[in-house]
């Protein structure tokens, strides 16, 4: 498919709170003002426009298997963060993996700041009920090959619950390098994925810029927030 071109705010949207926060995968579910800021800067497998569409992202396309418990998901070949680091299926997997398992080395100590995992994905790896079956939607990602990922999940899902959930902002695709125990995700480290990245950020107001690595189209020119 064709890239298409990402609708920038207007009005309301370019007046901000002074509380954004740049960890996709641990803001609340109603914390409009970071996840807006994490739509452009960060990009997740698929994204979702204004007019509810889902399109492709960081990946170019997408196979859910017949019995619902398994998406193949293609990565472009193109993709890299802001830093030109390559987005490759082993980057993919470690979001997921420190998004899913509490043993992982970014995922931290506290399961309850994973919000929209929590909502989404109901608990984390090797939770079980008292009859010993998981007790979280997702059962795993595995590699295919450099650019191939597949996601498991313990009850078939149709492809539109799949996609709905991965375009959310809070499943955004980030650089394990920037994060790990302590990172706050200020702007000289938020090394996005997205068609924009953190040009300016005062007191009093937020630029966003033209990101010249993002695959896609690139915005003409900058976002101006209010804070």
């Amino acid at each position: 498919p064709e890239p298409v071109v990402i609708d920038e705010p207007t009005g309301d949207e370019l007046i901000l709170s002074g509380d954004i926060f740049l960890d996709p995968a641990l803001l609340a579910l109603d914390d409009e003002d970071s996840l807006l800021i994490s739509f452009y800067v960060y990009e997740g497998l698929v994204r979702k426009l204004d007019d509810g569409s889902i399109v492709p992202g960081i990946a170019r396309d997408w196979e859910v298997a017949e019995d619902g418990l398994t998406i193949v998901f293609n990565l472009r070949s193109d993709a890299v963060f802001s830093d030109g680091t390559s987005i490759s299926a082993d980057v993919v997997m470690e979001n997921f993996n420190r998004w899913f398992d509490p043993e992982h080395d970014l995922h931290g100590d506290d399961n309850s700041v994973y919000l929209a995992w929590i909502e989404y994905f109901i608990d984390f790896r090797n939770e079980v009920d008292d009859e010993g079956n998981p007790k979280s939607l997702f059962d795993g990602i595995e590699k295919d090959d450099l650019l191939t990922v597949l996601l498991h999940v313990n009850e078939p899902m149709t492809e539109e619950d799949f996609l709905g959930i991965l375009s959310s902002p809070h499943f955004s695709i980030l650089n394990p390098a920037e994060l790990g125990e302590g990172s706050s995700m200020e702007p000289e480290t938020a090394v996005g994925s997205g068609p924009y990245v953190i040009s300016e950020w005062t007191a009093d107001s937020l630029t966003l810029s033209p990101n010249g690595s993002y695959w896609g189209v690139q915005p003409e020119g900058n976002i101006e927030f209010t804070i």
